[in-house]
């Protein structure tokens, strides 16, 4: 599910685990999470580029069609400079090239 609009129109709700419990790529998205107000109340919000990692390594068809939809819609706009890098240590984490290759995939087709 998409946000129509709004700030919160480029993020996803973050948990903050323990500290100790969060492995270095949460510890990442948690640091890069922003405050914002839902319903009088604070959250922290992820990234699109945080939400794109999360959806990417899963193995859940909905969750990788998710993934492409993002990319697609904020490729103007990624932060690359933290996004590749990450993804290509996931991809090698989890013996997963099929990360890397869908985000730049998506990233080059037309729109």
């Amino acid at each position: 599910m998409f946000p129509a609009e709004g700030p919160a129109r480029r993020s996803a709700p973050v948990r903050r685990p323990d500290a100790g419990s969060a492995l270095p790529a949460e510890r990442d998205l948690i640091a890069r999470a922003h405050p914002k107000q839902l319903g009088g109340r604070p959250v922290n919000v992820a990234t699109v580029e945080d939400l794109i990692w999360m959806k990417l390594i899963s193995e859940r068809h909905k969750d990788v069609d998710d993934a492409r939809r993002l990319i697609r819609r904020f490729r103007r706009t990624l932060d690359r400079t933290y996004l590749e890098p990450k993804l290509q240590e996931l991809s090698e984490a989890f013996a997963r090239h099929d990360i890397l290759d869908i985000f730049r995939r998506e990233e080059t087709e037309r729109p």
